[in-house]
């Protein structure tokens, strides 16, 4: 498991954002952006295990609609929450910030690889990585959090799965 991936990604997104602001590199910006944290979520869960054969194995059980679908409930969740003082729920926003930073950058790649019919613009292309940029703070944050855990594991498992 390449263990540094996630920020070479988000390096090589920021990197994009220097050159030429032409649509390709813009697109492969974004789209390297939502790349470096899907890999980041991947590798916090498969690095819970100690096993080199595991973590591969649980890396390649990630599935980005499924990651979506977690995101989305995540971001519902976090509405309902009252107790805005103690740690766990400063974790909890933490952990909210990630989620909805990687249901737009998804929704975003997907379109900068084939919605071609719009040109991207480079403020909002910019604007993105940033965003992927406190994600990734976001997640160092929380990321022992038992928010950033539950977060993972229902990544993983289907609540059926998890009784």
């Amino acid at each position: 498991m390449v263990t540094s991936l996630p920020e070479e990604l988000l390096g090589q997104a920021n990197f994009l954002l220097t050159l030429s602001p032409n649509q390709a590199n813009l697109r492969r910006a974004v789209s390297t952006a939502y790349y470096a944290l899907f890999h980041l979520l991947v590798r916090a869960a498969a690095t819970m295990w100690t096993e080199p054969l595991h973590q591969a194995r649980i890396a390649r059980i990630f599935d980005h609609d499924r990651m979506k679908k977690v995101s989305v409930a995540t971001i519902k969740s976090q509405g309902s929450e009252t107790d805005s003082g103690s740690a766990e729920n400063r974790n909890r926003k933490e952990i909210n910030r990630v989620a909805q930073t990687f249901v737009i950058l998804q929704r975003v790649r997907h379109d900068a690889d084939y919605n071609l019919e719009a040109p991207l613009d480079p403020a909002d292309a910019k604007a993105l990585v940033e965003d992927a940029n406190e994600a990734f703070v976001a997640w160092d944050t929380a990321r022992n959090s038992e928010a950033a855990k539950e977060y993972l594991f229902s990544m993983l498992f289907k609540e059926r799965e998890r009784i």
